[in-house]
């Protein structure tokens, strides 16, 4: 949903057209809870959280650390991520580390070089 506003045109401002669907969404649900209709309240629920999950979807920025061997490829990605991993070892599989950075989901993953 929000997906389809951030790839048609850059007239859309995001934030705002996401409050405004999470306004809509969250109406429904009251409108379904005081009308006492338990499958409308369930299924504005429903939408509500798989609003909210697009949303957190849209805003991740995925990372992937390419190099050769000792080029700093976990240096880089402790960096990234703000974090002091003592053991740095020789990476021999791919390797995902996730962490929030400036109010932000980041996905840094490294591959073996």
């Amino acid at each position: 949903m929000f997906r389809k506003a951030a790839t048609y045109g850059n007239t859309t401002d995001l934030e705002e057209y996401t409050l405004s669907v999470v306004h809509a969404l969250l109406k429904a649900q009251d409108s379904a809870f005081k009308a006492g209709d338990k499958a409308a309240l369930r299924n504005a629920r429903a939408k509500l959280s798989r609003a909210i999950n697009d949303k957190y979807q849209l805003y991740e920025t995925r990372i992937i650390l390419l190099g050769s061997r000792d080029a700093g490829k976990s240096s880089a990605g402790n960096t990234i991520l703000n974090r002091e991993e003592s053991e740095l070892k020789k990476t021999v599989q791919c390797v995902k580390r996730q962490g929030e950075v400036a109010g932000r989901h980041i996905t840094v993953v490294e591959v073996p070089g």
